[in-house]
């Protein structure tokens, strides 16, 4: 069942005393579920759990208080600033990156990351001490069978040459 708003999963199966909770960001969380269905069930024998208030008490805390911080460093840096707008060319590599490209968005209001990788381009955007939600396609790897997934982004120079994103 559906716990949030980001592919937040929880999911009971107290008959074989098990809990599975998964956050994913894909839009095909019926492919996920489908490994669960084939591989854990079957291996998977009839229990039944324990009521335990005191832990699910626990949790449902531990859980509101979970978060992603944003990248602290500074909004901007000399060195960074004579990349912008600049095509970066990557050699061959494991992650099929074959380039980088960083601009300032419209106004200043955060960075774009566009990249080129195994033939496709893709555009992200960070905020800086925020997040940049947006949705966007995962250009490669097993996630590139998702075409429009919910992704976020933020970004910090965390010293004059070195840019987190």
């Amino acid at each position: 069942m559906p716990t949030g708003a980001f592919g937040q999963f929880c999911i009971v199966m107290p008959d074989q005393g098990v809990v599975i909770a998964i956050t994913s960001g894909v839009r095909d969380m019926a492919s996920v579920m489908n490994v669960l269905w084939e591989k854990l069930l079957p291996a998977c024998g009839p229990r039944k759990m324990r009521k335990d208030t005191q832990g699910l008490d626990t949790l449902k805390q531990r859980l509101s208080a979970l978060g992603v911080a944003t990248l602290k460093g500074s909004r901007e840096s000399n060195v960074g600033n004579r990349a912008l707008n600049r095509r970066i060319v990557f050699g061959p590599n494991d992650q099929n990156l074959e380039s980088l490209t960083l601009a300032m968005a419209e106004g200043g209001s955060g960075l774009i990351v566009k990249l080129e990788v195994a033939g496709k381009t893709v555009t992200y955007e960070a905020a800086y001490s925020d997040w940049k939600h947006a949705r966007s396609a995962f250009p490669a790897g097993r996630l590139a069978q998702f075409v429009d997934e919910p992704v976020a982004g933020s970004y910090a120079w965390t010293s004059e040459d070195v840019l987190k994103v």
